[in-house]
């Protein structure tokens, strides 16, 4: 991982890029199967009107008003008369009050199927297919397929059957989905904007610490006390720990400098003033300044002995006979008491 901050931004840009693409697609999916069924509960309640408008005895002139009333400009609606087209009916007075019009269309059957009133559209390519039996289904005219409903009145004798293009459903739920999905991506910039700066606000307390810790000196072994949130406070005892583990090691190795001087201090001198009484003639002095010389590598020996025992991780307690260790070492501490014996 190069970058804790590009990591999150990326993660999180992929997450919201996701969740959008999810919401668009339920959003899609939700609006195709309510607009499925909000139109087929109007088109069984346009249904179910115009057959309470119907009569038994409904006159062909009241079939060719009508007739007139649901021809568009540029598609006429046919009055049928045992099972042919009548002529065209008068289209000076037809209107179209909305474009989509041409997407809904109505139509009349006698009970045998035959033709009665095709409203507009539904008579350019010939008369629409006749029901079979009452309810919903998908029927395919003019290379086009329609949702429709169809019913029969008792009274009339008169199958009825209204529709709607699945164009017209399609554009709807398009629209509806592309209402959702462009305020959301318009918002998107702002979000990975927003996501950004909070990014960048929660890894502000990691900068703070590091730019204290880069900060120090060589020689600047104090605790860090720069306030960090809880996550952090486990990455800052570590750091404090380790700083006190530096502080004792630098402690020890000042301590073993100072023992080092101290204990060879002493030997260097005498080994220096018998050199000088051998320079003057003294016959003695080179064979003192030869065990002034042993003994200064025996207490480099042990100064060295000491630096590896202070290295040891695993330091394990044991017994030791001090004696033999006192009696061997003794003559190298310089003259001393002598112990009588008895033979």
């Amino acid at each position: 991982m190069t970058s804790i901050r590009r990591y999150l931004t990326r993660t999180m840009a992929l997450v919201i890029a996701g969740a959008t693409l999810l919401v668009v697609t339920a959003a899609y999916l939700i609006t195709a199967h309510e607009t499925e069924e909000i139109l087929d509960a109007q088109l069984s309640l346009q249904s179910r009107v115009v057959a309470g408008l119907m009569e038994g005895d409904t006159s062909t002139e009241t079939y060719r008003r009508i007739a007139e009333r649901l021809t568009q400009p540029g598609h006429f609606a046919r009055f049928y008369q045992d099972g042919q087209p009548l002529p065209d009916v008068d289209s000076a007075n037809a209107e179209l009050y909305h474009h989509e019009e041409r997407k809904l269309s109505v139509g009349f059957w006698h009970e045998d199927g035959s033709p009665l009133l095709m409203g507009a559209v539904w008579s350019d390519a010939g008369p629409f297919p006749a029901p079979e039996e009452e309810g919903y289904a998908w029927v395919d005219y003019g290379g086009e397929k329609w949702r429709v409903f169809s019913m029969f009145d008792e009274s009339s004798r008169t199958w009825i059957r209204s529709g709607v293009k699945a164009s017209f459903m399609e554009e709807l739920e398009r629209k509806v989905t592309l209402g959702n999905f462009v305020p959301m991506l318009l918002a998107l910039p702002i979000l990975l904007l927003a996501m950004g700066w909070i990014v960048r606000r929660g890894l502000r307390p990691i900068g703070s610490l590091s730019r204290q810790v880069a900060s120090r000196g060589e020689r600047e072994l104090a605790f860090l006390d720069v306030e960090v949130p809880r996550e952090l406070t486990g990455l800052r005892k570590a750091i404090n720990e380790f700083i006190a583990r530096l502080r004792e090691t630098l402690e020890r190795e000042r301590r073993f400098t100072a023992d080092a001087a101290h204990e060879l201090r002493t030997p260097l001198a005498g080994l220096k003033i018998h050199l000088d009484n051998a320079r003057s003639g003294e016959r003695d002095s080179l064979e003192k300044a030869y065990q002034g010389v042993e003994r200064l590598q025996r207490v480099v020996e042990q100064l060295l002995t000491l630096a590896r025992l202070d290295r040891r991780e695993n330091r394990q307690a044991q017994t030791l006979d001090l004696y033999p260790w006192c009696w061997k070492w003794w003559p190298s501490c310089g003259p001393g008491p002598r112990v009588a014996t008895s033979r």
